[in-house]
């Protein structure tokens, strides 16, 4: 039996799954767009858990006095955050965050995805442009053989390997 046209067959599925335009709203030159609501909980199909993809891991950092005063200051109450430079990424575990509205394709990213902020987001929730609107989402790209999970990418390889 000539398993060729199997792994012929498994690679083209892989590159439609990674590169495709499914889920979202299609982008273009062959990025794909996927969208993804605050509180982030993704089902592990290894380990039969939930794995928290929320943006917990980003606001630790983000918010941490020596990390803020770089990205914010202070709004009258002191539970608002002003947003100092919108177009500057926030660089978090090898991503470039960006406020919705600001977001810089790389290269290297093929898919790009948006992370909606809600009340669940805590601090992030509280952030507002200088004009006292709020971003509504925070935008990043994830690379080939990556998806979306929620505020971070989760390999897709592991997909194909089962197979």
């Amino acid at each position: 039996m000539n398993i060729s046209p199997v792994f012929s067959l498994i690679f083209l599925l892989s590159l439609e799954k990674c590169n495709g335009r499914s889920g979202g709203r299609g982008g273009s030159r062959g990025r794909s767009y996927s969208r993804s609501g605050g509180g982030g909980k993704f089902h592990s199909s290894s380990s039969h858990s939930y794995i928290n993809h929320d943006s917990s891991g980003l606001r630790s950092t983000l918010f941490k006095p020596s990390t803020s005063n770089s990205y914010f200051s202070t709004g009258t109450t002191g539970n608002t955050y002003i947003i100092s430079q919108p177009a500057t990424p926030i660089i978090y575990d090898n991503h470039y965050y960006y406020w919705h509205g600001y977001y810089h394709s790389r290269p290297e990213k093929k898919t790009v995805c948006e992370y909606t902020i809600t009340e669940e987001d805590g601090e992030l929730f509280n952030v507002t442009f200088s004009n006292g609107t709020t971003p509504k989402s925070m935008t990043f790209g994830c690379g080939s053989f990556e998806t979306c999970c929620g505020m971070t990418c989760c390999s897709t390889l592991g997909t194909w390997i089962a197979m």
